[in-house]
């Protein structure tokens, strides 16, 4: 009997983190669903229900979460591309090259010229 003492803990972890996976699964976040409840108990499964949904996205024009599949937003009422970018990731994309330090030293050599430095 003494040998199966260590099996509670881990059987009761076990359970605690089956039920974080199931609250996890409408979330998008069954993994950490069961970290959470196993780690924590229903401390963790709170952590879950109350975190952001990973299933959903930002609208572009409203910033308001909604389907990712969705082609209106069902706040702003504004037509949306499913699987689109927002507009702050498509503005910093791989076209927005950083400034370089000649293309700095070059602009300041002729701002100085042209105000006869």
């Amino acid at each position: 009997m003494e040998s199966l003492e260590y099996l509670v803990p881990v059987f009761g972890s076990t359970i605690l983190g089956l039920i974080g996976s199931i609250i996890g699964k409408h979330k998008g976040r069954t993994g950490a669903g069961f970290l959470f409840g196993a780690l924590l108990g229903p401390i963790g499964w709170m952590v879950i229900w109350l975190g952001p949904n990973m299933r959903s996205r930002k609208c572009p024009f409203c910033a308001e979460w909604v389907q990712p599949d969705a082609r209106v937003c069902k706040h702003c009422r504004r037509d949306i591309v499913p699987g689109a970018p927002s507009r702050a990731s498509a503005a910093s994309g791989p076209t927005a090259a950083p400034p370089t330090v000649d293309g700095t030293i070059q602009q300041y050599e002729r701002w100085k010229k042209s105000k006869g430095w």
